[in-house]
């Protein structure tokens, strides 16, 4: 154990009293001081008391530093009288998991832990153990040194990592230990700071800024990243590696997945840049966008199919349409950025707009053309009429039940039954008379070729869409 000797005759020191360890435990086991015990140099400052006297818990730091060590200073390596090597920062980002994506203020919120890793020469360890977590350093001892400080380039405030009581900083033991000197009374292990690494963590939530390109929704594909360099001169001290990344979270999200995501270093600012690739949930923008419109165009088609009189209904029905896709069209632009340029969705929302805007136009023009071909006719039957009453005044004949045209009162009236009943007599007379061609030739075209068109368009539109969302 640790003892006092008393000297009466020093020979090799003029001191009477010396402390001395006598030992008979191994180089690889820690001498108990007050009764010589032998305890596993791994248990020696583990934070449990392996020897009586607790001896194996004093004198515990694990970061030694001489006099000529300058915290401000990065660790430049000397290679010759003109030539520094920089200090390599290795970096390891684990996403934990994406809080919020917010396509309107253009953000992306992400949980993550940076790591950094680094060697600094200048620095002395002592009793490493194997288990990383056991070489964690004191709080005093993490003031001490030089730690690298990076830049969060694309955020707000360029925010700058942190070296506060949130940090976990560790010492990796890489190296076999060298026993110290005999001339201390205590068994270390030394460790060489240029061949362990110091291993920086801390837990961070930051909004990064995000640039959305929305041209192809909701069949758009966004990436963002995280930036990472240097703090203001540093780089020219240190340079950045790309170590690993790691995605704990769940890669389905509220609107999107995580498609992929890499880590890579750019070169021409010597930054780490993390880029996560979003693609979008279809089936949300299915059944709230594409899947009313669709009805609402089968609906705006199912007026074609009304009878003559129902005219005003469906008007009625195809204005009632138009106005429903507006307010969602309105709804949907509202809630993404306002854009320079058209979206995808844009050209969705227009062409199921001129589905019931061309179905009003054309029912309009076959009212017209019917009405145009009735008053025709009662034209034609009123010169019939002035012929046989020439004839019948030159012949000295009067002509009997001769009834002037008037314009029927019913088609305005105030009871809705009346108006019905004359509006459908004034129909099923038109249609007595008989058929138009040209009407004949619209109902087809409304009734055919102009919902192929439609769905044509749609299937193309589809087409077109899921060849970018897949590409």
């Amino acid at each position: 154990g640790l003892k006092t000797w008393n000297f009466e005759k020093p020979i090799c020191s003029d001191k009477e009293e010396l402390l001395l360890e006598f030992s008979t435990c191994n180089d690889d086991e820690f001498t108990c001081k007050s009764d010589g015990a032998c305890v596993d140099m791994e248990t020696r400052c583990d934070k449990f008391p392996n020897c009586a006297d607790f001896s194996d818990e004093e004198n515990c730091n694990t970061v030694v530093l001489d006099d000529t060590y300058i915290q401000d200073f990065a660790p430049l390596e000397r290679l010759n009288e003109t030539v520094y090597k920089r200090t390599d920062i290795f970096v390891t980002v684990d996403i934990v998991s994406i809080l919020d994506i917010s396509e309107k203020n253009e953000v992306l919120e992400a949980k993550f832990v940076l790591t950094l890793k680094w060697k600094d020469f200048r620095i002395i360890f002592h009793n490493l153990k194997e288990k990383t977590s056991m070489n964690t350093l004191t709080k005093t001892e993490r003031s001490s040194i030089w730690v690298p400080t990076l830049v969060f380039i694309n955020t707000k405030d360029n925010q700058v990592s942190q070296s506060d009581d949130s940090v976990f900083t560790e010492v990796e033991k890489h190296e076999n230990a060298t026993i110290n000197s005999f001339e201390e009374n205590e068994n270390i292990h030394v460790f060489q700071g240029k061949r362990n690494n110091f291993v920086m963590k801390r837990t961070y939530s930051v909004k990064w800024i995000c640039s959305f390109n929305m041209m192809w929704y909701p069949f758009d594909t966004q990436s963002c990243t995280m930036e990472f360099r240097p703090e203001g001169n540093l780089d020219a001290n240190i340079k950045l590696v790309v170590e690993s990344l790691v995605y704990q979270g769940p890669t389905d999200l509220t609107q999107y997945f995580i498609k992929t995501r890499n880590m890579v270093f750019r070169e021409t600012d010597e930054s780490v840049v993390v880029v996560v690739t979003l693609g979008r949930r279809l089936i949300g923008v299915i059944l709230t966008v594409f899947l009313p419109t669709n009805v609402m165009v089968i609906m705006s088609q199912a007026t074609n199919y009304f009878k003559p009189f129902f005219f005003e209904a469906v008007i009625t029905v195809n204005l009632t349409i138009i106005l429903v896709i507006c307010t969602m069209f309105l709804a949907i632009s509202q809630s993404l950025p306002t854009t320079s340029y058209m979206k995808m969705i844009d050209l969705w929302f227009i062409l199921v707009l001129l589905v019931p805007f061309i179905f009003v136009l054309i029912h309009t023009y076959m009212d017209m053309l019917r009405n145009y071909e009735h008053r025709k006719d009662k034209k034609n039957d009123e010169k019939n009429a002035e012929k046989i009453e020439r004839k019948a005044s030159i012949l000295s004949v009067t002509p009997v039940n001769t009834v002037e045209p008037k314009l029927n009162a019913d088609f305005v009236s105030i009871n809705e039954e009346t108006q019905n009943n004359a509006l459908k007599k004034h129909y099923e007379e038109m249609e007595a008379n008989g058929k138009d061609i040209k009407v004949e030739r619209i109902v087809k075209l409304t009734k055919v070729y102009i919902p192929i068109i439609i769905y044509l368009s749609m299937v193309f539109y589809w087409m077109v869409g899921m060849a970018k969302y897949y590409q």
